[in-house]
């Protein structure tokens, strides 16, 4: 029993399926990787009990076997080979891969209690285009919240109704919200993905047709040869609508890079405890302040920009600032403001047909240094 496959191609697969690979677990087992093949078919599993993935590849074989190996050395190996054919012989008490070059020998158990593709029961579908939901999914997941007290927030809110399916994640200083506004439903209906499976399935998704079958505890999605299984957050999402301010008077429109640059620098500047940086509006312009009482450092940057409003300075956190810009995709923005109190909204000045982003980013007292 044996099949052929390049290595190339080989690390492909083991790639995909290995975020579900726990690096420590007190269950051993699931440290493998299932490997199947047959009928000119090869296919990989992993397990970690929270996702499930399944990938599969056309290949040469000869016969058919099911064994698992362990994943992170498999994918240790593959990758040390570079560019080469690999045929994969399995005898009675190991795996045998011969390439041009060598012979090497690997232990492998059976599959018996091994959890395989998990089977869950859904009874909505949801189909949408793989570069679409990627699009909005990495959009969202850096703010994410990080706090495990906080389990609704720890994963992205998929808000299905009938003005379009909106992508929303929040760690209650930030928020982002991803509107694909074409994609329509006449019942409403909302799961919230864990970060951890958004993360995953970012990396799976190319091109063609995403199928995204759920209930209220679990989702199944198919995509091109992959397939992954994971539980959902039952944990009710807070109401984010509240919190976006309907009427933003202030407006200010500014590149991106050169703003993202100057708070970098106020990062490196800020007083690491408090991290406030001090945007100060003007027709013209902006002007971003920040000090360190402690160390006595200081700085002040103006960056080129058009506003229309109300003269004001508001406070950030500087990471969190930095963070929203790293992660909003454009050239130029448009921030709206209400006042030094109220949250800011950040919008791509460009975006696309039937499609609608924006960031949210609370304040941060002026007094806090």
């Amino acid at each position: 029993m044996q099949f052929t496959i390049n290595s190339i191609a080989f690390d492909k697969l083991i790639t995909k399926v290995l975020p579900a690979v726990p690096l420590r677990t007190p269950m051993p087992i699931l440290e493998n990787i299932l490997v199947e093949f047959g009928d000119g078919e090869l296919t990989l599993t992993a397990n970690d009990h929270e996702v499930a993935i399944s990938v599969k590849d056309l290949v040469t074989c000869d016969g058919s076997a099911r064994f698992i190996v362990k994943g992170k050395l498999l994918s240790d190996f593959v990758k040390s080979l570079g560019d080469t054919q690999i045929r994969v012989v399995i005898e009675e008490q190991r795996i045998v891969m011969k390439t041009d070059v060598g012979h090497y020998n690997f232990n492998y158990a059976s599959p018996e209690n091994f959890p395989g593709f998990s089977r869950i029961a859904t009874d909505k579908t949801l189909e949408v285009d793989a570069k679409l939901l990627k699009k909005a999914l990495q959009s969202a997941v850096f703010a994410v919240s990080k706090d495990s007290a906080r389990v609704a927030m720890t994963g992205v809110l998929i808000d299905m109704k009938e003005d379009g399916t909106h992508f929303v994640a929040t760690d209650a200083h930030k928020l982002v919200k991803f509107s694909a506004t074409a994609l329509k439903h006449d019942e409403p209906m909302a799961i919230v993905m864990p970060g951890k499976t958004v993360n995953i399935l970012t990396k799976l998704l190319e091109d063609g047709t995403v199928i995204l079958s759920y209930s209220t505890s679990g989702m199944l999605i198919e995509t091109g040869s992959a397939k992954l299984v994971s539980r959902l957050i039952e944990h009710k999402f807070p109401e984010y609508s509240a919190v976006i301010p309907l009427d933003s008077p202030n407006k200010l429109t500014i590149s991106k890079a050169p703003f993202a640059s100057a708070t970098r620098r106020m990062l490196l500047l800020s007083n690491k405890n408090f991290q406030l940086v001090k945007v100060t509006l003007d027709k013209e312009e902006i002007l971003l302040n920040t000090e360190d009482q402690e160390s006595g450092s200081k700085a002040d940057e103006s960056v080129p920009a058009n506003y229309i409003g109300e003269k004001f300075t508001i406070g950030f956190k500087t990471e969190s600032l930095l963070d929203l810009l790293n992660n909003i995709n454009c050239d130029d923005m448009v921030v709206e403001l209400v006042s030094p109190a109220k949250a800011a909204i950040f919008k791509p000045l460009k975006q696309d047909e039937n499609e609608d982003l924006l960031m949210l980013l609370m304040p941060t007292r002026l007094n806090t240094l």
